[in-house]
């Protein structure tokens, strides 16, 4: 956005670009507010404006009564907030959620829609996220369900539900290795030991914890090799185990080894 003005784009240019724009945008607030949608996002959820400005979207769109609903929820709202708490844009690529739908006979019912989205964070001048763009499209039509007791042909397969199954498959993996990943790392920084993870001939600096930074003085040793970041270790050993070890692949385990730094 900020690189549209610096182009002679005003805000009224924007504002007019999202109201008339063929695809599905929904803007939100950073505690998941609906602040404004275009019409095409109102077009593809069947809603009315007034109906959503300024209510919590999850109270607006709640996937409805069925089992999978609150994971359906779930799924929308962790990617939301990752966009949000990370200052990164996040893809959902496929996601089930349902909505109302309308009968002739005025009765009103959820129908299962499968969709993909893309939640951008809008940030200030200071960097603080001030709005988050949803980009959603529904790709439902992209994965035609076969009657149970049709027989299905290879190429119904590579178009229909197994790829749809594997695509989820894949984005929950994706998503539960993050955690995995994410705890991980939290255990590693709080450890009370001195640990560092070094990587490449040089020993360059990827990670360590609190511990290690205090141990070493708090130098900025951050993605610098090890003879750089510690140079005063030059003479005593270090470098020359730690060659080892990469050449080798083979374990080294020091006791009261003495460092000078």
């Amino acid at each position: 956005m900020t690189e549209l003005l610096t182009q002679g784009a005003s805000i009224a240019d924007l504002a007019t670009a999202f109201a008339a724009s063929p695809n599905p945008y929904l803007l939100l607030t950073p505690d998941l507010r609906i602040f404004d949608v275009n019409q095409a996002y109102l077009d593809v959820t069947r809603s009315n404006r007034p109906d959503l400005l300024g209510r919590p979207l999850f109270q607006a769109f709640d996937s409805g009564p069925g089992q999978e609903a609150p994971e359906n929820v779930r799924q929308v709202r962790a990617s939301l907030e990752k966009a949000r708490d990370t200052r990164q844009r996040d893809h959902l690529a496929l996601v089930r959620y349902s909505l109302p739908r309308r009968l002739d006979d005025c009765r009103e019912v959820f129908e299962e829609r499968i969709w993909s989205a893309t939640h951008t964070p809008l940030l200030n001048a200071e960097g603080e996220v001030v709005l988050l763009l949803q980009h959603t499209m529904d790709i439902t039509d992209l994965f035609p369900a076969a009657p149970p007791d049709e027989p299905t042909t290879a190429l119904d397969a590579i178009v229909g539900g197994s790829v749809l199954r594997r695509a989820q498959s894949v984005q929950e993996d994706n998503r539960r290795l993050e955690k995995e990943r994410n705890r991980l790392v939290e255990m590693f920084m709080q450890a009370p030991g001195f640990v560092a993870i070094l990587s490449g001939p040089d020993h360059c600096f990827q990670m360590y914890n609190a511990a290690y930074g205090q141990l070493i003085g708090h130098r900025d040793i951050a993605g610098k090799p090890i003879r750089e970041a510690l140079p005063e270790l030059a003479g005593q050993g270090y470098y020359e185990f730690l060659d080892s070890v990469f050449a080798t692949g083979e374990a080294y385990e020091g006791r009261e080894s003495l460092a000078q730094l």
